[in-house]
């Protein structure tokens, strides 16, 4: 499915309870571009506040993308609490050009997802979040162009280690796989 922005918004309302603006299930595709003449389409979830069973007021974090599948992002923006969160194996994220932006961390890839990135911005505090919790599937970065710029750190990369069993030491269990590779004219910056 292509998603052309054409220099509209998309917004989740107050109302919406859900997490992210928009999911991408494991096995489906989507790109998102803007073909607009000013280049102003974006998708946008901010966090969200809902009233629990005891009238207390709750915040939850907003994804402007949910991908379990393949997300191709050619222009425009996607912003939220987490700009994009890729998770699992079958996650497979390309950013050609466009922007991601999170109030927290623009771009998560975690739990065996991938991440290309050939041109592009990505800006938050946290810009890019690299991370696995399986010993099962390796999660990569292949970075060759675009710009990321963190205010707290351009990439973040959180490989766990596996739970530790009887009469085993943390020095003993090798780290959950991640794979971050930086070439060509890519610019990583924290400010």
């Amino acid at each position: 499915i292509t998603l052309d922005l054409n220099n509209c918004s998309i917004t989740r309302g107050n109302e919406n309870e859900t997490s992210w603006l928009i999911g991408v299930a494991q096995g489906a595709a989507l790109t998102i571009q803007d073909t607009g003449t000013a280049q102003t389409g974006k998708i946008q979830s901010d966090s969200f506040e809902v009233t629990d069973e005891n009238g207390k007021e709750v915040t939850y974090a907003g994804f402007g993308v949910l991908t379990n599948g393949t997300l191709n992002i050619q222009s425009g923006t996607v912003s939220g609490y987490y700009g994009v969160y890729a998770s699992g194996n079958a996650a497979a994220v390309t950013l050609s050009d466009g922007k991601v932006t999170g109030t927290q961390i623009g771009m998560v890839v975690n739990a065996g997802a991938q991440f290309t990135m050939n041109d592009g911005t990505v800006e938050a505090p946290w810009a890019v979040s690299i991370g696995n919790n399986s010993s099962d599937y390796g999660t990569t970065a292949n970075i060759s162009g675009g710009t990321i710029t963190g205010t707290n750190t351009g990439i973040e990369i959180n490989a766990n280690k596996a739970p530790l069993g009887e009469n085993e030491t943390l020095e003993s269990k090798a780290a959950y796989p991640v794979q971050v590779t930086v070439s060509g004219d890519a610019k990583i910056s924290a400010q």
